[in-house]
């Protein structure tokens, strides 16, 4: 049997779940705590620098990113000011790219610790 027409959606879909949207809120409340304490200024460029002085000096000192040390895949919060580490996109970045010298310095965390 075929369907003449596709079935009628009597509402549109919501963009964002009531979870996903508490979360947000959470999210931007940690960030609020972890901007007053970082004072804008980028938290990483002194853990990279003692590792990787090359990428250090790529460092902006303007803090745009919240990283989260210990990754939400590994059981880590994205709410917990204590896990985010604020720092400028460069450092972000350098962080993802070279995830074993970020983990040396503590800008990640392993799952196991």
């Amino acid at each position: 049997m075929k369907r003449a027409a596709p079935p009628k959606r009597k509402a549109s879909l919501r963009r964002v779940s009531d979870k996903r949207a508490a979360e947000n809120r959470a999210r931007a409340t940690a960030m609020r705590i972890v901007a007053k304490r970082s004072g804008g200024r980028c938290e990483a460029r002194a853990l990279i620098v003692q590792v990787d002085p090359a990428a250090a000096s790529a460092c902006t000192g303007r803090a745009t990113d919240g990283h989260e040390k210990l990754k939400r895949s590994r059981g880590g919060s994205i709410t917990d000011p204590r896990n985010i580490a604020h720092c400028c996109r460069s450092c972000h970045e350098w962080t993802e790219e070279f995830p074993e010298l970020a983990t040396e310095v503590g800008l990640l965390v392993p799952s196991w610790s």
